[in-house]
């Protein structure tokens, strides 16, 4: 299998779409994501997996911290922003927090974790980096911002469903 089938399969993987956020020199760097994932409860702890050639990656790796933001279907411009351009312009978009540690949050997220970078994992392309959550900021009944075979969406409740959740894709406006 070749890495083209992979791309293609993987285009199929709905994914919670992240800005990762960190501060170096003072300076903010981010960028959009959607490999995050939680990794323990106890003690908290997630992980995310950055491109080694993505602007944010050495930042990353040389101050020790990171915070995930995951968006809100109402972020879809910032997502969009922050796949593109200098770090000067991804962060004019968006109304921002400065946390205890220095990380930025969102203030618009769903949630954001705030990060102690633990371990570093070089593999192949990408490095991931295992963080011990420091701080989660919620900000209930926001609709989280997904990604799937290349278009934005958010998934809502079906308002018929008694017996279980049941979810349905819907576009994001602005797409």
């Amino acid at each position: 299998m070749g890495p083209g089938e992979f791309k293609h399969g993987m285009r199929h993987l709905a994914g919670a779409v992240s800005i990762i956020t960190t501060r170096i020199d003072g300076r903010p760097a981010g960028m959009t994501a959607t490999a995050v994932s939680s990794l323990t409860a106890e003690p908290p702890m997630l992980l995310i997996c950055v491109n080694k050639s993505a602007t944010s990656h050495d930042p990353i790796r040389r101050t020790g911290r990171f915070t995930v933001n995951c968006l809100s279907s109402s972020d879809l411009a910032i997502a969009k922003q922050f796949c593109v351009g200098d770090m000067d312009t991804r962060f004019q978009t968006g109304d921002w927090i400065e946390l205890s540690s220095g990380g930025l949050a969102l203030k618009s997220a769903v949630t954001a974790f705030d990060c102690r970078l633990v371990r570093d994992v070089e593999v192949s392309t990408h490095s991931i980096f295992l963080g011990m959550v420091e701080q989660v900021i919620v900000s209930p009944n926001r609709t989280p911002l997904v990604y799937v075979n290349g278009q934005y969406g958010s998934v809502v409740p079906h308002a018929s469903s008694s017996e279980a959740s049941v979810f349905r894709m819907q576009p994001c406006a602005g797409q």
